[in-house]
């Protein structure tokens, strides 16, 4: 999704100027993308079993808690030991907490939607929220980004989160600050 907002903006921005491009209205697949997308993290995800597979990893699911240096407890039951233990903890996103989130989704339900949005509001102000409404702005949504304080990336280097939420007024993208959830409303 990343790079097809980069290619849209490209063409509708970079190589009209000086480099001698004239481009017609670039047209847009959200469920072409969408589909080959899919496609490729299907396959992804198989060739990382396949690899697995190969060189004899042992993959055990569920939560883990280490019980000493080399081992660890997995869902409260069976303890595993070995010499290196990977622990690939995997992110879920922060439920709102509010009244009206089911209405809402999260930046896993972002790669199920069937159909680009005209219009959305993403919340946070971290490195998923700004690709998200990012992606979103390029591709042609009307984006709203809702943040708490007055920067997005506030814990990446100063220099970079005041250009980059600078560049986020300047790209089309309607900045609120100050803003924190209360409830979401149906419309």
């Amino acid at each position: 999704m990343f790079c097809a907002a980069s290619i849209k903006e490209v063409l509708e921005h970079d190589a009209k100027g000086d480099y001698g491009f004239d481009f017609s209205e670039p047209s847009f697949s959200w469920a072409r993308v969408k589909k080959a997308r899919d496609a490729y993290v299907k396959r992804l995800n198989g060739a990382y079993e396949n690899t697995l597979e190969k060189f004899k990893v042992t993959k055990i699911q569920g939560s883990a808690k280490f019980k000493s240096p080399k081992e660890v407890q997995v869902d409260g039951g069976h303890v595993y030991s070995a010499d290196r233990i990977l622990v690939a903890c995997g992110g879920r996103p922060k439920s709102l907490g509010i009244p009206g989130e089911e209405f809402a989704i999260d930046s896993d339900g972002f790669f199920l939607l069937e159909n680009l949005p005209k219009r959305c509001c993403v919340i946070g102000a971290g490195y998923i929220a700004v690709e998200m409404a990012g992606i979103l702005n390029s591709l042609g949504c009307e984006t709203t980004l809702a943040i708490r304080k007055d920067k997005v990336l506030r814990t990446f280097d100063q220099t970079l989160s005041d250009n980059l939420t600078e560049e986020i007024k300047s790209s089309g993208i309607e900045l609120v600050t100050g803003a924190t959830p209360q409830e979401r409303v149906q419309m």
